[in-house]
């Protein structure tokens, strides 16, 4: 039976496969210490390969966690922005009502006070007059006496 070889690929590893007579046991030793050799470079080359993949694949996980903490920040300063521009907004806000509440209070309290006043300093009079009646008359007799007096 004559030596037969049959090439194939299985996904991507090349398979040998022989047929033949024992009497060419030798050239199929060396034809399958060649494949040996073959599949052995191969699979260095795949592991290289792999390693070169595995290297990609780091760099692509690295880019994607990269993208995904600039996003994140991204968004930590996006709603830091928004917050500050919120307590900006509700202060100024707050600052308003507080000014209006304030203002409110003290034209009310002003005409409240004017009134006060008013009152108080008419009772004032009213009891400085009542005084001035009631002694003027000691006051007059005093200052006659003083003058009309003459010490030696």
């Amino acid at each position: 039976m004559p030596l037969r070889l049959c090439l194939g690929l299985s996904g991507r590893t090349p398979i040998f496969l022989f047929s033949g007579e024992p009497s060419c046991a030798g050239a199929v030793d060396h034809f399958l210490s060649f494949q040996l050799i073959f599949l052995e470079s191969m699979a260095s080359n795949r592991g290289q390969g792999g390693i070169q993949q595995l290297l990609t694949a780091e760099q692509e996980a690295q880019h994607i966690v990269n993208a995904a903490r600039s996003a994140k920040m991204a968004r930590l300063k996006q709603a830091k922005d928004e917050a500050e521009r919120e307590i900006a907004e509700t202060r100024s806000q707050v600052e308003l009502q507080f000014q209006k509440k304030v203002a409110a209070q003290s034209s009310g309290d002003s005409g409240a006070n004017v009134k006060r006043l008013e009152h108080e300093t008419e009772h004032k009079i009213n009891h400085l007059s009542s005084e001035a009646s009631r002694i003027s008359s000691d006051v007059v007799q005093m200052l006659l006496k003083q003058v009309t007096t003459v010490k030696v």
